[in-house]
């Protein structure tokens, strides 16, 4: 109870901050054009109800996903701040109702072809992961575990602590992101990420990138990503056992991998993908296509350990907006359909897991406010469910 009246607090708090700006600068105070501070929050939460393989029929679902608060800054010309929060209700490095760090990031911005940020921040990867939850074409993040092909290294939504040298050119027409993370935290070795991203059509500029712009950028992205990190594996490998005479003392007793007397190693971790976006307003009168895809692999040198996986995945999605605008009184958006598939192949389980989802959209201001209609399954289980979720940022 502590707890949640914690949490209840600090939005009421971000709430009043935020009215009281509206009223006077909006969400932006500035002392000089160097020296400012920006704060926003966004929510998401969901009702609905799941099916999983040992249940006997639906479970209904009433849920809090998470909150967040933003807080953005000057400090002076070329030193600026991120701080951001997260409420989850999926734990992320807490309980369900503890308020954790999300990002914390210091950023030197020297040129827009050289920049440098340090701290808690998300580390060069996928499209997907540079989008998060709330910059996503679909309600639903791409899986990871068995199903998914989404199983980067994160201590908590993707972010990781380290630091990156970034920066683009003609705007955002080409980007490159390199850093070095903490990766796997058994490991003595720093995990080394990058990314390349190419875009023929209109620039995405900044680090950060979504997945959809609701037909106001026309896209054609490519990102190309790699990660690797000696020992960052987390497969420990039982060491050889020397050969013993039969004639020598009693039967010797061959220790299993991760005892003590075992010289446990562990193998390099590496990861790579190709993300393509291709968004197109197709005009006032027609409405918007978007086709987003990645492929990704994964290298865990054959281990067996805890989450260890070789393997080969990937995603596809469809989807369309319309261009009118339907609904009641000043709540008008605009319809949009899309379907995803995904699927991870585990070399070393040697299952394979694929899922599909399906969404019903009601686009009412871009990322700020839309409601999701999401029909998900787990091919060949009966985990399946539908949930009706809302996202809310300002």
């Amino acid at each position: 109870m502590r707890r949640s009246a914690q949490v209840i607090a600090i939005v009421v708090a971000a709430s009043v901050i935020f009215g009281a700006a509206t009223s006077q600068a909006g969400y932006k105070m500035e002392v000089n054009e160097n020296s400012w501070i920006s704060l926003g929050m966004g929510m998401r939460a969901h009702v609905g109800a799941q099916q999983t393989d040992s249940s006997d029929g639906w479970e209904k679902s009433l849920a809090f996903d998470n909150g967040r608060i933003y807080i953005n800054g000057g400090i002076v010309e070329g030193l600026t701040f991120e701080f951001n929060t997260d409420v989850t209700n999926n734990g992320g490095g807490g309980s369900a109702t503890d308020v954790v760090m999300l990002d914390a990031i210091a950023k030197f911005e020297f040129s827009e072809a050289f920049n440098i940020w340090a701290g808690r921040m998300l580390p060069p990867s996928d499209r997907a992961n540079l989008s998060g939850p709330y910059f996503l074409n679909t309600w639903n993040f791409p899986a990871g575990g068995t199903f998914g092909p989404h199983r980067y290294t994160s201590i908590h939504a993707g972010r990781d602590d380290g630091a990156a040298i970034w920066g683009q050119f003609q705007g955002g027409k080409f980007k490159y992101q390199v850093g070095v993370f903490q990766g796997n935290g058994n490991s003595e070795s720093p995990n080394f990420a990058g990314r390349l991203t190419l875009n023929l059509l209109d620039p995405e500029p900044g680090y950060y990138n979504s997945s959809t712009y609701f037909g106001t950028k026309d896209i054609f992205a490519i990102g190309v990503v790699y990660q690797v990190q000696s020992g960052g594996a987390d497969s420990p490998f039982v060491a050889a056992v020397p050969e013993v005479p039969y004639d020598v003392g009693p039967p010797v007793v061959v220790p299993v991998a991760g005892s003590p007397e075992v010289a446990a190693t562990t193998g390099t971790f590496s990861g790579w993908n190709v993300d393509i976006l291709f968004e197109k307003n197709l005009g006032d009168s027609v409405g918007t296509v978007t086709l987003d895809g990645a492929v990704y692999g994964y290298s865990n040198d054959g281990g067996a350990g805890a989450g260890a996986s070789d393997g080969l995945g990937f995603f596809t999605l469809g989807g369309f907006m319309l261009p009118g605008k339907v609904g009641v009184g000043p709540f008008k958006g605009n319809p949009q359909a899309t379907v995803r598939y995904e699927q991870y192949r585990n070399d070393i389980t040697d299952v394979t897991g694929d899922r599909i989802d399906a969404a019903l959209n009601w686009i009412l201001d871009g990322h700020n406010a839309y409601l999701s209609l999401n029909y998900g399954k787990v091919l060949d289980t009966d985990q399946q469910e539908i949930i009706l979720g809302m996202q809310f940022q300002y």
